[in-house]
């Protein structure tokens, strides 16, 4: 295995590109920096082409933006393709249509995960009887899609959630 395919990738915040930036401004060689927090200098130059969009970051604080994403789970779903032998005939099926959608949120800095939405057909699933605490919020509609008056309450909610940490 070459030395390349072996080697670990850092992950650098916000603060430490910024810090890097700040070095190179001061005077720095780049091979010294690239040594001083153990990235590439291939690293070091994307970072470089960024740098004005780190700096923004850094000055906004990180912890203002969030990005989101969903996602939907088909949790009965057989895989499309499988192994054989040459002479052993695959007998294929319908691919079940049963699914949960997964709304997931994280700030900039990766350091403020939200809570997941998780949303399902059942109002009511028997699974969650007796549960007391759950890691994420449950809603449900007909399809378990995400819609336009599901995404609304989420926003409204993750906005006075964000009033009462003020």
């Amino acid at each position: 295995m070459s030395a390349s395919n072996s080697e670990k990738y850092k992950s650098l915040t916000i603060s430490e590109k910024k810090q890097l930036i700040e070095a190179l401004e001061r005077g720095n060689k780049k091979t010294e920096v690239a040594k001083t927090f153990d990235i590439p200098l291939s690293t070091l130059s994307t970072i470089l082409k960024d740098k004005n969009k780190i700096i923004t970051a850094s000055s906004s604080g990180g912890r203002k933006r969030n990005s989101k994403d969903e996602t939907a789970l088909f949790f009965k779903c057989l895989p499309d393709k499988t192994f054989t032998f040459k002479e052993e005939k695959c007998h294929g099926g319908k691919h079940s249509k049963d699914r949960l959608t997964i709304l997931l949120a994280v700030n900039m800095d990766g350091s403020e995960k939200l809570t997941p939405l998780l949303i399902g057909k059942a109002a009511k699933p028997r699974c969650f009887n007796g549960i007391r605490s759950f890691p994420i919020t449950y809603c449900s509609n007909k399809k378990a899609w995400m819609t336009t008056e599901l995404f609304n309450e989420w926003l409204f909610s993750l906005n006075e959630d964000m009033k009462k940490q003020e």
